[in-house]
């Protein structure tokens, strides 16, 4: 069925769900609302109205929330208490995409500048990494190990807490341009890992090999 988010002004930007009766989601306004099984209740406001841009709730019932003014955590059982989570480092404090898996919470940023960071929890505390040169970061996508594969402006890299950040190899048919493609959507699962940009390609990956592009879709016209 369809339910409708309270009053708002903003695009939903992010979604997350634990269970039945316990699913979040934000918008470019800076809202954030609980759906409890029932409906769904803005539980949280951001100072100016700065856009959110993705939201995670842990194994626990912790939930983080991203955006335009940073990252936001409320502890379990969130009651819509949200406050800044202390970040090791400030180098850009805009969220671009917030992930997680299990108790993992994954905060990703760029500084518009060619630089982009990734805010990973661990145990209590907040760990910054580098990953390098990247523009227009748009996604993220976590595993229970801790891996991060993160989508940006002609660039797919993974983080693992073991080995650091990899640039993914992008094999992309002839005529395409990478430097064209903008991945909006990541996803990872167990070998595979998935990435779309949104002129319709859809690019996969198993066992750790390349991307391939596995589908490219057609433009919808009117007949």
């Amino acid at each position: 069925s369809v339910m409708s988010l309270p009053v708002h002004t903003g695009t939903v930007t992010g979604l997350s769900a634990k269970a039945p009766n316990s699913a979040w989601a934000v918008d470019s306004y800076g809202g954030a609302f609980k759906y409890d099984g029932t409906g769904w209740i803005r539980m949280f406001q951001t100072p100016n109205n700065l856009g959110l841009t993705g939201v995670y709730e842990t194994a626990d019932g912790t939930v983080w929330a991203g955006g335009e003014a940073g990252l936001y955590t409320c502890q379990a059982p969130c009651q819509g208490l949200f406050v800044p989570a202390t970040l090791t480092s400030h180098t850009c404090t805009s969220i671009a995409a917030v992930c997680g898996a299990g108790d993992v919470v994954a905060a990703v940023c760029d500084d518009g500048q060619g630089h982009a960071y990734l805010h990973r929890r661990t145990t209590n505390t907040i760990v910054t990494e580098n990953l390098g040169a990247l523009y227009s970061v748009a996604a993220c996508a976590a595993e229970p190990g801790g891996d991060v594969l993160v989508g940006a402006q002609s660039k797919l890299v993974t983080f693992s807490p073991g080995g650091g950040t990899t640039e993914e190899t992008l094999n992309t048919p002839v005529g395409t341009s990478a430097p064209y493609l903008y991945f909006t959507a990541v996803a990872m699962q167990g070998s595979y890992r998935v990435a779309a940009a949104p002129n319709g390609r859809l690019f996969i990956s198993q066992n750790q090999s390349a991307f391939e592009q596995a589908l490219e879709l057609s433009p919808i016209t009117n007949t």
